[in-house]
């Protein structure tokens, strides 16, 4: 019925709103494992606006230089 479709988690950028996007660094590697084994195709972990907020953790905005620091799998974008 459908075949081109693809699969997107945005549970990092969203769930942030009830933590201020204070997730470990442990914690969304484990996810992204998980996430490329369940076959997601794309994630969204946060936002490109600023946010300037103390409070705020690394997720509340996708800064490059962090996301290159969390362990990717290939398989998703």
């Amino acid at each position: 019925m459908y075949k081109n479709f693809n699969i997107i988690d945005c549970t990092i950028r969203d769930g942030g709103y009830y933590n201020n996007w204070n997730f470990s660094k442990k914690f969304a590697n484990e996810y992204l494992k998980v996430l490329s084994k369940l076959g997601i195709d794309y994630v969204e972990i946060g936002f490109k606006k600023i946010i300037n907020s103390k409070d705020f953790g690394q997720f509340s905005k996708s800064e490059y230089k962090y996301i290159k620091k969390l362990n990717i799998p290939n398989n998703l974008k």
